[in-house]
């Protein structure tokens, strides 16, 4: 009867034991892969695919663009400056970046890829009220960014781009993955709550050797 106990009494040491190493582990990699804090809504990016959210950065916030809650984005630059007159959004609500980019002005991200195919991955911050409804990413060639005819159809030369999601399990980073070519702006569109984001970032030929 003793042996029983003491057998039962092991047992029960070594599953709690098993439960806390299990609590440990699942703290560790939900504290690993917890994104810094900003407000809002921010894009994330890495091109590990083993990265922890730790290790993420923030795309730059001279890519970022923000539009109206329950309004469509702005097909013009037109249209963009007549809402902000309308409802004295300037200069709070900013441009798509298609219509602003230019290799001379700094701020937004400026990758260098030497082939098609590079991966790329992102994940997305919610902060607060902030509850990501629908993403979508987009790209455009680079000859267009800046020019009169995305600026009167911002969906000139615009072309939707596949991207396969990966949710996180047991604490780990629920995110995208893209595949880049050379020679795009890229733009990753995040609807919420409150109106739409816009996360842009070009992506340029490495020179080789």
């Amino acid at each position: 009867m003793e042996e029983k106990k003491r057998t039962r009494k092991m047992f029960f040491i070594i599953c709690g034991i098993a439960a806390a190493l299990l609590l440990i582990f699942l703290i560790i990699n939900s504290l690993n892969n917890r994104l810094p804090e900003e407000a809002g809504v921010v894009v994330y990016y890495s091109f590990s695919e083993t990265a922890e959210g730790r290790v993420y950065w923030p795309l730059s916030a001279g890519g970022h663009a923000y539009g109206l809650a329950g309004r469509k984005v702005w097909l013009s630059r037109r249209e963009y400056e007549q809402d902000a007159e309308q409802h004295g959004l300037a200069p709070y609500y900013k441009p798509l970046s298609v219509w602003t980019y230019s290799e001379k002005i700094p701020g937004i991200n400026r990758f260098l890829v030497e082939e098609k195919g590079c991966p790329f991955f992102f994940s997305v911050k919610e902060n607060g009220e902030a509850k990501a409804e629908t993403i979508a990413v987009r790209r455009w060639p680079l000859e267009l960014a800046g020019t009169d005819a995305v600026m009167a159809d911002s969906w000139t030369g615009r072309e939707d781009v596949e991207y396969s999601w990966k949710e996180g399990w047991l604490g780990g980073l629920s995110k995208g993955e893209i595949r880049l070519e050379p020679g795009y702006l890229y733009s990753i569109f995040v609807t919420w709550g409150r109106g739409w984001d816009e996360f842009s970032f070009a992506v340029e030929q490495a020179r080789t050797e």
